[in-house]
């Protein structure tokens, strides 16, 4: 598991992975061309542009500035790419998206660092995503339609049993 650290400023990025390292955490950067490894604590990619990608990657995106009263960031976008979407209470910025997303179970508030912690375990528990359903999006944000409940997806085939025939064997 990889955290991916995106800060909406690039420049605060050296003081960012000052920071994690000096808490311990091995830090690879996106504009030093570093690519992370099985000893990478965090992936920060301080440069414009990478969040398309690291979202089509991820399985969970948090959206920031949305635990503290800085507003929160737009919760599309992940969602739109099949990220399971998190975000904290203060989502003034992006209010009736927030309460549309929370009320079609396409998102999940975290109250605080604990609840976002406890929340990202739980998706990331076997069976994938099993908290959180996928949606589709329009233009404006609006939840055109879900899919079906984590209850009827197949679970994935044991290890060792014969290959489905899919990218998710």
């Amino acid at each position: 598991l990889i955290t991916l650290i995106a800060p909406r400023h690039p420049a605060r990025g050296p003081a960012i992975a000052e920071a994690l390292s000096a808490a311990g955490l091995r830090v690879a950067r996106r504009p030093h061309g570093e690519l992370p490894d099985s000893t990478t604590a965090v992936y920060l990619a301080d440069t414009l542009g990478a969040l398309g990608l690291s979202y089509r990657l991820g399985r969970v995106a948090f959206v920031g500035g949305s635990l503290v009263r800085h507003g929160g960031h737009n919760p599309v976008e992940p969602a739109r790419l099949g990220c399971a979407v998190l975000f904290g209470h203060f989502m003034t910025n992006f209010r009736d998206i927030a309460r549309e997303m929370l009320g079609a179970d396409a998102a999940i508030e975290a109250a605080d660092a604990d609840c976002l912690a406890a929340a990202v375990d739980g998706l990331l528990a076997p069976p994938l995503r099993a908290q959180a359903q996928l949606v589709l999006l329009g233009e404006d944000g609006a939840v055109i339609s879900k899919a079906p409940p984590a209850e009827s997806v197949p679970a994935r085939p044991e290890a060792g049993s014969e290959p489905r025939g899919d990218a998710a064997t």
